[in-house]
């Protein structure tokens, strides 16, 4: 009878340990699921987050790109009025140049 005992109590034990052993298993799986589906959840919010700034940056490199294409198109137009400006100030030059030549001629030949 104890020796019917003892088997009957190992038996249970082992049955008990398996059911743990499910159990535990179960457990497990049922965290790498919850897990699984977390990261899932956090990994969409942060595509579309990325796709958000991705759109942001395309937006802000046109506006840079339109805003270089401003100042070149400004710095053209200061080179042109710079180059006005000198052709002017050269041509100033030459008629006080010739100003003063008749201002010569005038005071040379009125004496």
């Amino acid at each position: 009878m104890k020796a019917q005992a003892d088997a009957e109590k190992a038996a249970l034990v082992k049955e008990w340990e398996r059911r743990l052993k499910e159990a535990v298993e179960r457990a497990r799986k049922e965290e790498q699921e919850k897990a699984r589906a977390e990261l899932e959840k956090v990994r969409a919010t942060h595509d579309s987050q990325l796709e958000i700034l991705e759109g942001k940056l395309k937006r802000m490199e046109a506006d840079i790109a339109e805003l270089q294409k401003k100042v070149k198109d400004r710095d053209g137009v200061i080179a042109e009025r710079e180059s006005k400006i000198g052709e002017r100030d050269h041509r100033i030059k030459e008629l006080e140049s010739e100003v003063a030549k008749l201002k010569d001629l005038s005071s040379s030949s009125g004496e």
